[in-house]
């Protein structure tokens, strides 16, 4: 059974999403979000695979390196990311799956 991480995003940033679907050759199409604080949010459901996780990874790491911040939900466990440890982190819990 494949395993699957939402990729969320703030608002401004919805065009980033459009992006990692494009390299990860996904078919998910962005959603925008409104939870509960109030911040409407851009969000994409991705397959965690030996196939997309590479360009995800890539991904995060061009996002941290132009100071644009990321959550990713895993499992219910929520990971925010707005820096090179925090990217390491998400990095460790997506290699437990």
């Amino acid at each position: 059974m494949d395993e699957f991480v939402i990729v969320q995003v703030p608002e401004g940033d919805v065009d980033d999403l459009a992006e990692l679907i494009a390299i990860a050759a996904e078919d998910e199409e962005v959603q925008m979000v409104h939870p509960f604080d109030g911040d409407t949010v851009a969000q994409i459901l991705i397959v965690a695979s030996a196939t997309t996780l590479p360009f995800f990874k890539a991904w995060m790491n061009a996002r941290v390196s132009a100071r644009k911040s990321l959550e990713v939900i895993r499992k219910g466990t929520k990971i925010k990311g707005a820096s090179a440890d925090d990217v390491v982190k998400i990095m460790q819990a997506l290699d437990k799956k």
